[in-house]
């Protein structure tokens, strides 16, 4: 009697803990959809995904979350693309870093078959057009997060293309190639854009609030 007692007790307080969780997710949907309306937008939930952060050993104690928006049940996702960046769920950069490598690779291809007709100004002007803003882009998120294997795959590449653009055997010297041509190491241009980015914070140049009542473009009509 006293086993079966536990177990109903046990059963009641796991359904009110599931009431409470489905009234706390209506809730949170009807925030998201009143923020919509507030600012006159639609959300296209067909190509909307939802992805939880957490470290590897939190991630596997979560299963079957659903998350709803204007009443359509979103794709869970380990990893996404957001403004050309891809995002892990364990906040790991692998996945980020392998997809610009591939783009790398493909434009140092080019740049080896076409090297020949381009004198090596226009080989450098080729670099920092086609090849560099990728290093570059979005680095002080994703770069130099004390993990040398990250680093170093695309420090290869990098000098791989002084290389290319000297036409020095790919058995030289890569120190040399990028004390030639005056490039920093990936790790110090990451390091210089952290440190521009805050610099830039300290002075008031950009903003973190995200608010979007104090932004100088904002106005008041609608554009739908």
């Amino acid at each position: 009697m006293v086993s079966l007692k536990y177990d109903n007790d046990n059963k009641e307080r796991m359904k009110k803990l599931e009431r409470q969780k489905t009234e706390h997710e209506k809730e949170e949907e009807n925030c998201t959809t009143a923020w919509f309306h507030k600012h006159l937008l639609t959300l296209n939930t067909s190509k909307c995904t939802f992805m939880v952060f957490g470290s590897l050993q939190k991630l596997t104690k979560i299963r079957d979350l659903d998350i709803y928006a204007t009443a359509q049940l979103l794709e869970g996702v380990e990893s996404l693309k957001y403004l050309r960046v891809t995002v892990q769920q364990n906040m790991s950069w692998y996945d980020h870093v392998d997809a610009i490598g591939t783009k790398i690779n493909q434009r140092l291809g080019i740049l080896r078959r076409i090297k020949h007709l381009l004198p090596t100004h226009a080989r450098i002007t080729f670099y920092n057009s086609l090849i560099s803003p990728l290093f570059d882009y979005a680095a002080f998120v994703w770069g130099e997060k004390n993990d040398t294997s990250l680093m170093h795959q695309l420090q290869v590449l990098q000098n791989r293309a002084g290389k290319v653009i000297l036409d020095a055997p790919m058995s030289s010297s890569a120190t040399e190639a990028l004390n030639e041509l005056g490039w920093h190491s990936l790790t110090k241009r990451c390091m210089f854009h952290q440190v521009m980015m805050a610099f830039k914070y300290l002075q008031g140049q950009i903003d973190f609030s995200f608010n979007s009542k104090s932004s100088k473009d904002a106005h008041d009509y609608n554009t739908r």
